[in-house]
């Protein structure tokens, strides 16, 4: 996290990022590394400076990418109101195309977590419903806001089938770290809903190993907490009070308030 965050920083610092187009993806490459890394007003500076660039060309591609990217960060630190803002900001998503996913994913999740569960259901319907490629890295970001949202629908079977679209993705892409969608915390929690707790512990023990070695502390952080629901009891409380700790030190401000909610509930 650290390495990818600081080249990103130097792309934007000596300017490598200006010259380049409105359709580049080199910006919003740059943007998904500070916000994975969790360098997320970094992330938010540079997708908003994109925003001024491409509305003085009229570029709606650019426009549209700057936008989701902007959004996914803002989402990443709780702001919801901002997303939905955001979201507000662009076309409706009634004919989707692959520059929309970022976007649209962000706004699902944003409304799935304030328990708009209809509304989030009516933006994911017609992406669902359109041919896209799910194999497309792009895609994956809907993906797991999809899957959040079937999670809190109550359905974790259909859950687990959308994680498992990502697992394949992950495996033919080699893209391996678990960064760009945690797949494995939410099979772990829909595995859990159904009772199957083997399958459960083995997935959420794997997305904290992947989250030590990347060295986020809201990655990780999110990934204990997921551990410590599933794992339960005593074992479940410790990883509650690890996750709390490393998101506390994170600007993962939601993830923050849930690992909270998580350990109270279970002491």
């Amino acid at each position: 996290a650290a390495l990818a965050a600081t080249l990103a920083e130097r792309a934007v610092r000596e300017g490598l990022l200006a010259d380049q187009g409105a359709e580049s993806l080199e910006p919003a490459i740059a943007a998904a590394a500070l916000v994975l890394a969790e360098r997320l007003e970094e992330a938010d500076r540079l997708m908003s400076e994109g925003l001024q660039t491409v509305r003085s060309r009229g570029n709606l591609r650019g426009y549209a990418g700057a936008l989701s990217f902007r959004a996914w960060g803002r989402y990443r630190e709780g702001r919801l109101a901002d997303v939905r803002a955001d979201a507000e900001l662009y076309p409706s998503f009634e004919r989707p195309t692959v520059t929309d996913l970022v976007l649209a994913g962000a706004h699902v999740q944003a409304l799935v977590d304030t328990g708009k569960l209809d509304e989030a259901a009516a933006v994911a319907a017609p992406i669902v419903a359109t041919p896209l490629d799910r194999t497309l890295t792009l895609y994956q970001r809907f993906a797991e806001a999809l899957a959040a949202l079937r999670l809190a629908e109550g359905d974790p079977r259909r859950a687990l089938e959308v994680t498992r679209g990502v697992a394949a993705w992950e495996e033919g892409t080699g893209l391996r770290n678990g960064t760009w969608v945690a797949w494995r915390s939410q099979a772990a929690l829909a595995h859990a809903a159904l009772g199957e707790d083997e399958p459960a512990v083995g997935l959420a023990e794997e997305q904290v190993s992947l989250a030590r070695a990347f060295e986020a502390p809201g990655m990780l952080g999110s990934a204990l907490r997921v551990a410590g629901v599933v794992l339960g009891e005593k074992d479940g409380l410790e990883a509650l009070r690890e996750a709390t700790d490393h998101l506390g030190r994170s600007p993962l401000r939601l993830e923050h308030a849930r690992a909270l909610i998580d350990l109270g509930t279970g002491l």
